[in-house]
């Protein structure tokens, strides 16, 4: 996964997070509640309109004013509508501060408004002003603390900025470190659970989000909690809940399941959902209904971020269905692209560059596997002629096998599929650091000596795609250990 994937994820959790916190406040009116429900619906102008007749302009009621607007720059990517609401922050800073400061759920929303646009300054790119908030609002919860150790709410809050903290690569870990944020999972997770299971108001909600933590953090479960499957069913307006199961499915290469869970939401026409729904078309091999899928996307979005790498799964399609003259224009677009800052736009310009296709067989196993059809991948490998192919090739065939393997929890053969691809690396490919990674990983299970091996052979290779994403998962497998 890439940092702009993980952010993605991350955004996800914490809209749920956002509106989870708030569900069943005691201190919110009936009108209020009313307002949060519709919010949580994504209805937001209805949500405005009965916001706008609530004269209890309280805590809650500015939380509520914020989250309108949050929500829907966190889910779009308006730079214009950025620039225009982002004055909002000072105009409900302006209005908490006039209220009674000794009262708790005040001082927690001001911590809330500060985090909130701390993310929202962080995907439109203003950093330093991210890190300035995310400073004050780390602040205001440590206070909290310290002053109120009874109370929850907050505890939520540090927990999932240590959680969040843990998460950055390495180096970027600075920017948690200039917000005066701890990179610390265990003590987030640990406030987590203390907000999961002490009675509060907020005791189901900070149970859910300790989920996505099992779930991104520390990898213990792939697929949806039943007590996820039960909020949803409890809370059908929640689409933001939706939102997390199909982020989760996709985590976990349940296809049918997210293409199915994605018909459900009302969010099923945000441009990144039908990019997951043009995605598992893809891995499913209904490509015709794919390129569709791709092309609405395009259509939609307006940003260069998934473009580059939209095009070349297109080119993929072309070169399966044997199409070479739409392959080769997309490929000399993607070439001609200005340099993309998104990892998988760069592994899309670098390959556009290489102008080198796998063989049809091996890249249909691929996209098999990534939409977790082991068994249909494993079944077109086994068609595959190793002496037909590359070194390259090989090194692919061998990394895939491996990967078809530990899916199907056949862990000492992908084991060895692994070895086999470690040990016929072709510079440039990002299979064996891969091979490394995922061996090392399944080694800690019983021999953490030699799996510290392989995970710290992963930062000896060089100049390869997903450097990054992967060394970053080394980096946090060797903090495991």
């Amino acid at each position: 996964m890439g940092p702009f994937h993980l952010m993605r994820f991350i955004l996800s959790a914490l809209l749920l997070f956002f509106l989870t916190s708030i569900s069943c406040f005691s201190q919110f009116s009936e009108k209020q509640k009313m307002v949060y429900t519709q919010i949580a619906s994504l209805e937001f102008d209805s949500a405005s309109v009965l916001l706008a007749t609530d004269k209890d302009i309280n805590a809650p009621h500015i939380l509520l004013q914020n989250y309108l607007v949050a929500i829907k720059l966190l889910l779009h990517d308006n730079k214009d509508e950025f620039k225009k609401l982002k004055s909002r922050q000072d105009d409900y800073l302006q209005i908490i501060n006039t209220l009674d400061d000794n009262d708790y759920i005040t001082k927690w929303v001001r911590g809330e408004l500060y985090l909130q646009w701390a993310l929202i300054k962080g995907k439109f790119g203003e950093q330093v002003a991210a890190t300035k908030d995310a400073y004050t609002a780390y602040q205001i919860f440590k206070d909290l603390e310290n002053e109120y150790p009874q109370n929850v709410l907050h505890k939520k809050n540090l927990g999932w900025m240590h959680m969040m903290a843990s998460l950055l690569p390495g180096k970027i870990r600075w920017l948690a470190k200039m917000a005066g944020v701890t990179v610390n999972y265990s003590l987030g997770f640990e406030q987590l659970s203390k907000a999961a299971y002490t009675p509060n108001d907020v005791q189901g909600e900070a149970l859910l989000f300790k989920e996505w933590t099992d779930v991104f953090v520390f990898k213990n479960q792939d697929t949806v909690s039943s007590e996820l499957k039960r909020f949803i069913q409890s809370h059908p307006y929640h689409e933001l809940a939706k939102l997390l199961e199909i982020v989760i499915l996709k985590k976990g290469n349940h296809n049918e399941l997210m293409l199915s869970a994605i018909e459900k939401t009302k969010l099923m026409k945000q441009p990144y959902l039908i990019y997951l729904k043009a995605c598992g078309l893809m891995y499913k091999a209904r490509y015709d209904e794919a390129i569709d899928a791709f092309k609405l996307f395009l259509e939609k979005y307006h940003y260069p971020h998934y473009s580059y790498d939209v095009f070349l799964k297109l080119a993929f399609i072309a070169h399966i269905s044997g199409d070479n003259a739409t392959r080769d224009k997309l490929i000399e677009k993607i070439a001609s692209l200005p340099k993309p800052d998104f990892e998988q736009d760069i592994y899309a310009q670098n390959f556009a560059i290489k102008g080198v296709f796998p063989a049809k067989e091996l890249l249909i196993a691929r996209l098999y596997s990534d939409g977790g059809y082991m068994l249909k991948a494993d079944s077109v490998c086994n068609t595959i002629e190793l002496s037909q192919l590359s070194p390259s090739e090989k090194e692919e065939y061998y990394y895939r096998k491996g990967r078809i393997a530990e899916q199907l929890k056949k862990n000492s053969d992908a084991m060895e599929w692994y070895e086999k691809c470690i040990n016929n690396h072709v510079e440039g490919n990002y299979f064996a650091p891969n091979a490394c990674l995922f061996k090392g990983k399944l080694l800690a299970k019983t021999n953490k000596k030699e799996a510290k091996v392989y995970l710290k052979r992963v930062f000896k290779y060089k100049n390869y795609d997903y450097k990054e994403s992967i060394e970053t998962k080394a980096e946090k497998a060797l903090d495991e250990l």
